[in-house]
């Protein structure tokens, strides 16, 4: 399997529950990473990415900040984690392209994401404040279906 990210660019393998750090060193070296739902993944498999243009891990329930550092050369991510806070924001600062859905976000973790092209939220403690600082920075930002814009103060 090693030579086949040579051949195809994207894979995607979307819950595969039985997917665990240690089967993607079989992935490696693929541009684009779908992995949505895969549940064994843990912060130590995301080093597997870290040269990817795209990576998304939505509903990974074993991501934390501490994964993102892997991913901070990555040109578009989608984490969708509930244990991501605003500090693992500070990793994404260099993509092009954050979709983030994690209750933990909130208007403090925006100045982490100012240099980001577009920034998608949803299910994050984001308010109008905050996307309000988000697009003076030049960013585009859309809401997700579902998020639920907190109110100012």
């Amino acid at each position: 399997m090693k030579n086949i990210a040579r051949i195809f660019d994207e894979i995607r393998l979307n819950y595969c529950s039985d997917i665990t750090d240690e089967g993607l060193k079989y992935i490696k070296g693929f541009r684009k990473v779908d992995l949505t739902g895969c549940n064994k993944i843990t912060d130590v498999g995301l080093k597997y990415f870290e040269d990817a243009d795209e990576v998304v891990f939505y509903k990974a329930k074993n991501i934390t900040d501490k994964g993102l550092y892997h991913l901070r050369k990555v040109k578009s991510v989608t984490i969708g984690s509930d244990l991501i806070t605003d500090h693992g924001l500070q990793y994404l600062s260099n993509a092009e392209k954050v979709v983030v859905g994690c209750s933990q976000i909130t208007d403090e973790g925006m100045k982490y994401l100012i240099k980001v092209k577009t920034v998608y939220l949803g299910n994050c403690k984001i308010t109008e404040k905050g996307i309000e600082f988000l697009r003076q920075h030049r960013c585009i930002v859309k809401v997700l279906p579902g998020h639920n814009s907190h109110k100012n103060g």
